[in-house]
C-alpha cells in the first residue's frame, strides 16, 4: 500500500511541474468502436509511445468514464497551456498520421474542446490530476448568469476541485468541475455542483483515471514516461 502511495505522490509532482504556466487545456473526448476497447487502449499506448519518442514536453492525462450514458468513452487532456504552446504543437503533421494508423481505427472523435482554467474557483494544483477517481461535472449555465453561478461555486465547500470554463469547441457558459477521488464511494459522498438557479443543465460521471494511458514528461535530459 505504501509503495502505491509513494507511486502516486511521485506522479502528481511529476505532472504538476509537467503543466508548465498556461491557463489552457484541451480536452478530447474519445469513443472505441464496438468490441474494439482493448484494440483501441493498445493503439493509444502506441501514440503515447509516439508522443514519447517524439520529445512531446506537454502531458496527456486518460481517463475512462465508468458511470452514465457514456461509461466506456475514453477522456484525454493536457493542461496549463499557453496559446502560444496551443498553436505549436509538436510535429502535427506527423501527430495526425500516427493518430490515423493507431488510434482511429479503433475508435471515433466523440468532441475536443478548449477550456480555461479558473484557479480563483478551484480548490487545489494540477496533481489532483493523478488521483485514481474523479468525477467530471459538466454544467451549463444560464447566459448573463456566470457570476452568479461563480458565486455560488466559490461558497460551495469541496476538499478539492479544478474548474474549467469553456472558451472553444461548445456551448459557452460551459463548465467543468473536477473533483478528486481515491474510490468511486468517496465520489459518491461529495458534492461537486453547488445549488443555483442559474444553471441549467448538469452531467456528473465518475472516471477511473488510467495511468497506463497516460504520459507524464519527466524533464531528466528527455522525456520519459
Amino acid at each position: 500500500m505504501m509503495r502505491w502511495l509513494s507511486m502516486m505522490v511521485l506522479l502528481g509532482a511529476a505532472a504538476a511541474h509537467a503543466q508548465g504556466s498556461g491557463t489552457y487545456a484541451r480536452i478530447t473526448v474519445l469513443v472505441p468502436k464496438e468490441g474494439m476497447a482493448r484494440e483501441f487502449e493498445d493503439g493509444y499506448r502506441r501514440h503515447l509511445e509516439w508522443h514519447k519518442q517524439n520529445g512531446d514536453r506537454w502531458a496527456w492525462y486518460g481517463w475512462t468514464v465508468a458511470t452514465g450514458e457514456r461509461a466506456g468513452v475514453f477522456i484525454d487532456g493536457t493542461f496549463g497551456r499557453t496559446g502560444e504552446e496551443l498553436d505549436a504543437p509538436v510535429a502535427p503533421a506527423e501527430d495526425r498520421a500516427d493518430n490515423a494508423k493507431n488510434v482511429f481505427p479503433h475508435a471515433r472523435l466523440g468532441t475536443t474542446a478548449v477550456y480555461r482554467f479558473r484557479p480563483e474557483l478551484s480548490r487545489g494544483t494540477a496533481a489532483l490530476l493523478a488521483s485514481p477517481w474523479a468525477t467530471f461535472a459538466t454544467i451549463q449555465v444560464r447566459s448573463g448568469r456566470e457570476k452568479d453561478f461563480e458565486s455560488a461555486l466559490q461558497r460551495h465547500r469541496t476538499d478539492g476541485r479544478l474548474v474549467f470554463e469553456l472558451v472553444s469547441g461548445g456551448e459557452l457558459g460551459s463548465y467543468v468541475v473536477f473533483v478528486p477521488g481515491e474510490r468511486m464511494s468517496q465520489l459518491l459522498q461529495r458534492s461537486a455542483v453547488p445549488s443555483s438557479d442559474a444553471i441549467v443543465s448538469v452531467r456528473t460521471e465518475a472516471a477511473r483515471y488510467r495511468p497506463d494511458l497516460t504520459y507524464v514528461p519527466v524533464e531528466q535530459g528527455e522525456a520519459r514516461r
